[in-house]
């Protein structure tokens, strides 16, 4: 799935590729990216793509899902913090939810 977005850097157009696959490359090694979700306003939170899906609606337009797996702040602090260290854990798999895609 292909993002499209603003960079907060320099504000020009970008765009990244999300993968999820349990089998990625040569070496056999699962590849699941993560992603930022826009749950709240006033924060912001991280999830774990599983799947992708391409729906193909009726009127024949084509919608990009995905299927993530939403992350929480983890209590367990390690022994060495540093400067906007964040530590998350996942969700348990019953509160997985959908998220539509950001491009057109």
């Amino acid at each position: 799935m292909y993002i499209d977005f603003t960079s907060l850097e320099d504000v020009t157009g970008k765009c990244d590729v999300l993968r999820c696959n349990p089998d990625f490359q040569v070496n056999h090694e699962e590849r699941f990216d993560f992603v930022n979700v826009n749950m709240d306003q006033n924060s912001l939170s991280f999830a774990r793509v599983l799947y992708l899906f391409r729906c193909v609606l009726p009127s024949h337009r084509e919608e990009d899902i995905a299927l993530v797996r939403s992350l929480k702040a983890s209590r367990w602090k390690p022994n060495t913090l540093w400067e906007n260290c964040r530590l998350l854990d996942d969700v348990h798999l019953a509160e997985v939810f959908c998220t539509r895609s950001t491009h057109d």
